[in-house]
């Protein structure tokens, strides 16, 4: 059976942390070391953000915006301080050139572990992110954190 084309990976993907997006014409293969590429004709290969076996990928998507193309990831670290506090990292990389290009790395909430069984999470507040065209630019913003592509 042939997986449907799809832009966001679904819940088995992040869970494997490998994933097939598609957005014509790209086809992109993720995995938990590798962005893999294709537009048709050129394929390009290059190293994912945050690979370490300890990070989990809570969501991954891949859009076109004004133009140009991005892979959209939030990951969970493994956690600091003796509380094991981690953060949600977004994380916009753009496929420009056969190239990966990484534009934002930005914290986006925190949860704390509790000692339960199964594993459960306290959770802050999720601070507002987004990427949109805004005047012709585009434009990311994470809490009071902005900047342009």
């Amino acid at each position: 059976m042939v997986a449907k084309p799809h832009a966001q990976c679904s819940s088995k993907e992040l869970a494997r942390r490998d994933c097939e997006l598609t957005l014509k014409p790209y086809k992109a293969q993720l995995s938990r070391l590798k962005v893999t590429w294709s537009d048709g004709t050129w394929t390009s290969i290059a190293d994912a953000p945050l690979t370490e076996e300890k990070y989990q990928w809570d969501k991954v998507n891949f859009q076109k915006l004004n133009g140009r193309w991005f892979l959209q990831y939030w990951i969970w670290d493994d956690g600091k301080g003796e509380a094991k506090v981690q953060s949600l990292h977004w994380i916009v990389v753009e496929l420009k050139d056969r190239r990966l290009i990484a534009h934002v790395d930005q914290i986006v909430r925190k949860r704390e572990v509790r000692m339960t069984q199964p594993i459960s999470y306290t959770y802050d507040r999720p601070l507002p992110h987004s990427l949109k065209k805004i005047k012709g630019e585009l434009r990311w913003t994470a809490g009071g954190n902005v900047g342009t592509l």
